[in-house]
């Protein structure tokens, strides 16, 4: 059996042209087992150097088990990570996150590095996996994200939040658009709602990202993401006089879902905006006397106008403030800006425009 290994070690080698020395050979050999050669092949013909693999190989975790299988392996030595870069993640890692494999392996290939981990790692304090998780650092550095912003973010705006940094991060936005240190000037104040919940992505796109940065060169834009209406709520009463209230979420005629799927009949009601809110009378009271109301949500202004939908529920509760929704489903890609200041939005579905504005002249 090792006069076989060695013939097969020299084969490849042969095919591979290369020059590799005896002690690479007798490396290679002990690597090999039976159902993993055509994997060693495959390195070699890459021109893996075999001690990068022996060595990744050697680094374990406190049972002794390596971290890294061969197809791991393989996509370190593809995207060059270096040993000491993939000793040093990996210790950090095991001491602060609960982890697996391909979240290590991902995490390295995605450029994090470990001076990042150990950024992230004195940022969650004690609490690592209830805060910043593998996954969500992965997908915030993808995403351009710095760590010196989501510090600003956690430590001086007060957001608590992981997924709402990685959101607003990827949405341009900057303190003083979030949280705490929400800046008041001279222009009129707009205020955002984006739910916790959006199970297909429909407010994490570029149409929103370009409504985003489109509202902030007119207003002093306050952006909240929550997944309730009490803290919908509270954003809306610390905002002075709102001139604008853009409320994001899945919705069916009757409800907007911020933290739950609207499919969902046995959720917290917490978790929408329906029908039986009636303490957006006085809540709305907070927005500018002219403030108009925009429910970026699908159907909710079914059956207008005389249909009892969330939107003319909440045009009765607004005081003469305006509410446009949508009377179909739609996507983002139906949505269609005008004016910035004062907002105008239109729903075009398959060519039909299904926008319903309830106001005071209409």
């Amino acid at each position: 059996m090792k006069l076989l290994k060695r013939l097969f070690v020299a084969g490849i080698l042969a095919v591979s042209g290369s020059l590799a020395s005896a002690q690479d050979q007798f490396n290679i050999c002990e690597l090999i087992d039976g159902k993993q050669k055509q994997f060693y092949f495959h390195l070699e013909q890459k021109k893996v150097d075999p001690n990068y693999v022996k060595q990744v190989k050697a680094i374990v975790d406190r049972k002794g088990d390596p971290y890294f299988g061969d197809e791991s392996i393989e996509e370190l030595r593809r995207h060059k990570i270096p040993l000491d870069e993939i000793c040093s993640v990996t210790d950090l890692v095991s001491r602060y996150w609960n982890y697996d494999e391909f979240t290590l392996t991902q995490l390295l290939t995605a450029g994090v590095t470990s001076d990042c981990i150990r950024d992230f790692a004195k940022l969650n304090g004690d609490n690592s996996d209830s805060f910043f998780s593998l996954s969500q650092i992965i997908q915030y550095v993808q995403g351009g994200g710095a760590y010196t912003y989501a510090e600003r973010l956690c430590t001086e705006s007060g957001i608590a939040n992981p997924q709402a940094i990685i959101y607003f991060n990827k949405r341009g936005l900057d303190c003083s658009n979030v949280g705490s240190t929400f800046t008041d000037t001279e222009k009129p104040n707009a205020i955002v709602i984006v739910p916790t919940n959006d199970y297909n992505s429909a407010f994490d796109t570029d149409s929103i990202t370009k409504i985003f940065s489109a509202l902030k060169k007119e207003y002093d834009l306050y952006v909240a993401m929550t997944d309730n209406e009490d803290n919908m709520y509270r954003a809306i009463e610390n905002i002075p006089e709102a001139e604008l209230l853009f409320i994001c979420g899945h919705g069916t005629p009757t409800t907007l879902s911020l933290g739950n799927s609207p499919s969902n009949k046995n959720q917290n009601e917490s978790y929408t905006i329906d029908t039986g809110d009636d303490e957006l009378e006085e809540i709305l009271c907070y927005l500018h006397p002219s403030a108009m109301i925009v429910l970026d949500s699908c159907s909710t202004a079914a059956g207008a106008p005389n249909a009892d939908n969330l939107a003319k529920f909440i045009y009765e509760c607004a005081g003469g403030r305006s509410v446009t929704a949508s009377k179909a489903d739609f996507s983002s890609s139906n949505i269609v800006i005008g004016e910035i200041n004062p907002f105008s939005i239109k729903f075009i579905v398959n060519g039909t425009d299904q926008t319903h504005t309830y106001s005071a002249t209409k």
